[in-house]
């Protein structure tokens, strides 16, 4: 029988892949700082709950309608440390025809939440994927009156324990903006 915590992460995850693929919910977000994960996976096994520290810089320009984003987490208790890139890319390469960054704005104001995703890039090689999804307050009952964050990572390198990592947790300290 599964651990209800690793379940419900591994819901989780399987779930939030198919927001990112399907959403187009690319809104600007910037900041970072301590998360304290309420659930951690990694391909190893079950993680330790702990604190994490991130960063996020995801911007989609209206003019070119295209999206950028930078995502950098350490988890020193698990074993995770990796930045992720994505350069200007078109927010139609990403999530299909017609879609514009006003729509993707639309929809985190409506939603209140917004992904950001990138490449992992080992020694000069792209090693893997990583994102990032940001929830304002209200979202996870466990955070209360906090941001949720969410991370989910796969590499081929040693950036990540047994190449995956996955967590789910409330923004403890810091402030990540939507705009």
């Amino acid at each position: 029988m599964h651990n209800p915590k690793t379940w419900k992460l591994s819901i989780f995850a399987g779930l939030f892949a198919l927001l990112v693929v399907l959403s187009g919910c690319t809104g600007t977000i910037h900041g970072g700082g301590v998360v304290a994960m309420l659930e951690v996976e990694t391909g190893d096994g079950p993680g330790v709950p702990s604190d994490v520290n991130v960063a996020v810089s995801a911007t989609c320009s209206d003019k070119k309608d295209e999206f950028r984003a930078n995502i950098h987490v350490t988890d020193k208790t698990n074993g995770a440390n990796f930045t992720a890139r994505l350069p200007w890319t078109s927010i139609e390469e990403i999530f299909g025809s017609g879609v514009t960054c006003e729509d993707a704005a639309d929809f985190v104001d409506e939603e209140g939440f917004s992904v950001a995703g990138g490449i992992i890039n080992a020694q000069g090689q792209e090693s893997g994927e990583a994102f990032m999804y940001v929830a304002k307050p209200g979202i996870l009952d466990e955070c209360g009156d906090s941001q949720t964050v969410a991370i989910q990572a796969y590499s081929s390198d040693d950036s990540l324990p047994g190449g995956y990592y996955a967590a789910i947790g409330c923004l403890d300290h810091g402030k990540i903006n939507f705009q």
